[in-house]
């Protein structure tokens, strides 16, 4: 039989059916390509970003929002909300005793009237507190009127206040958020439902509700100033609002049926875009309670991670190839070591992130990272990456593999650990892995990595694993097999 292609690793599954989902990415992005002039096959997998260490914060818990206004950055933790110079210093301008610990799950909850007016609210899921960037003053709304808060949003000089566990929101008075009026207030009008978040999203007030979304528009009139849009109601509700995220014109969420989905701007249409194999599979097992997600954008690639805790995994949607990898922090994690095998990994060291001056930061525990696709470490713990095909057979009692080989685009040039890649393989369907040859990543021409006299199986997967300190991108496998004869015409 001729050397063909191997079928090759395009995103993660991992899920409950192991014949159909041991295809898994960890820590490498599938990258769309022109398989025309490049030869290859339409997917190829390169390195995810790197964390570069970028500013530590004076007290070791979790960074658990990053917020961007006016050319400066903000980060709270569980304990004090910090500014961040450009040369990562970092200051603590504002404590809270809150007698408990925020986790990553509670969440604070920032929002901004925008750079003219220079204020910029958060929220503990229950105060709320104004930043006045121009006095560097910062002051709660102590409004009798104003019921504990959810999460705030601003739309079109009105601060809007989702009243905790109910149906409510409120509105502060126009261009005075510390003024709000017992009447202004109203509910969702579809039905009775608890919303769990609200987010102005392109002039729309959306009302993320447990069992479906409402979509709101200003009326123009200042008692009523908001009313719900007819037909723009989504019969999808929000399983957790930590899970609500923008992401250039779009807007993710988890549902109340536990999927992942997707709408456009003013499109009004929920599009699922999760995985049953995968990540739905860990959310039927752990529910959604305690997820969260944040975003980030480099060179042409728009990511929404969501985290799963119970799962200790961090899921990422590619919006350019429309397909899922896995990111994660390892500790540590060699090449051969079997505590990484079937979900063993851990998710990524990060619980937020934000855009700053056209860069992408990410908050950690106790520590600010720049997300770079130039740094190839997290933080100071090699990455650990990995491509793993579902299982395939081509016979009907197997092969004989003869060799397989790797094409790569570029990789270093000393022979060392952490410049080889290592290729695994599993005849039972991912139970156990066997093989521990590793080859160098060495920049010769014409060179190939190669594995020989590789035995035989049925329905086998392959796996490759790098810990190279340097970009990797996978082109594709070539394999060369005998085929097994059954004894069938």
């Amino acid at each position: 039989m001729p050397k063909t292609l191997l079928p090759w690793a395009y995103q993660s599954n991992s899920g409950r059916t192991r014949v159909a989902s041991l295809e898994r990415l960890v820590n490498l992005l599938p990258e769309a390509t022109n398989t025309a002039a490049s030869g290859t096959q339409p997917i190829v997998v390169s390195s995810a970003p790197g964390s570069r260490p970028f500013s530590n914060l004076s007290d070791n818990t979790d960074v658990n929002q990053l917020y961007s206004l006016d050319g400066r950055l903000f980060a709270w933790t569980r304990k004090a909300l910090y500014e961040i110079q450009d040369n990562g210093h970092s200051t603590a301008i504002f404590e809270r005793n809150f007698g408990r610990d925020i986790s990553v799950s509670d969440g604070v909850v920032f929002t901004d009237a925008g750079f003219r007016l220079n204020q910029m609210w958060f929220s503990d899921r229950g105060d709320v507190f104004i930043f006045d960037l121009q006095t560097n003053d910062i002051r709660q709304i102590t409004d009798p009127d104003l019921r504990r808060v959810g999460n705030v949003a601003h739309l079109s000089n009105y601060a809007v206040f989702r009243n905790s566990d109910s149906d409510q929101f409120q509105w502060s008075d126009l261009a005075n958020f510390d003024s709000v009026n017992a009447l202004s207030f109203a509910t969702a009008e579809s039905s009775s439902d608890v919303t769990v978040h609200i987010e102005a999203f392109e002039g729309d007030l959306i009302h993320f509700g447990e069992n479906r979304l409402e979509v709101c528009r200003l009326t123009g009139d200042q008692d009523t100033p908001f009313a719900p849009l007819t037909n723009a109601n989504i019969e999808i509700g929000c399983a957790n609002g930590r899970t609500v995220k923008r992401l250039t014109r779009d807007i993710y969420w988890v549902s109340d049926d536990l999927r992942v989905y997707r709408t456009a701007a003013r499109s009004y249409q929920a599009v699922p875009i999760s995985l049953h194999q995968g990540l739905e599979h860990d959310l039927f097992k752990h529910g959604a309670d305690n997820a969260f997600a944040y975003v980030a954008t480099m060179e042409g690639h728009s990511f929404y991670h969501l985290v799963i805790p119970e799962a200790n995994r961090t899921w990422v949607y590619d919006e350019q190839t429309q397909l899922w990898h896995e990111r994660s922090t390892t500790t540590p994690c060699r090449l051969t070591d079997q505590n990484c095998d079937n979900g063993g990994y851990g998710k990524h060291l990060a619980n937020s992130s934000v855009m700053h001056n056209g860069k992408a930061y990410i908050g950690g525990t106790g520590e600010v990272f720049l997300y770079d696709l130039d740094y190839f470490e997290d933080g100071s713990q090699p990455i650990l990456r990995e491509a793993t095909t579902s299982p395939f057979n081509f016979g009907w009692d197997g092969s004989i593999y003869r060799s397989v080989a790797l094409e790569f685009q570029n990789s270093c040039d000393d022979i060392g650990e952490r410049n080889e890649v290592l290729l695994q393989f599993s005849d039972d369907l991912g139970k156990t892995w066997k093989g521990s040859t590793t080859r160098p990543l060495i920049r010769q021409k014409h060179h190939t990595p190669t594995w020989r006299n590789l035995g035989r199986g049925l329905r086998r997967a392959y796996r490759w694993r790098t810990s190279y300190n340097g970009q990797v991108v996978f082109l594709q496998s070539q394999i060369d097999i005998d085929g097994v004869n059954d004894g069938r015409n």
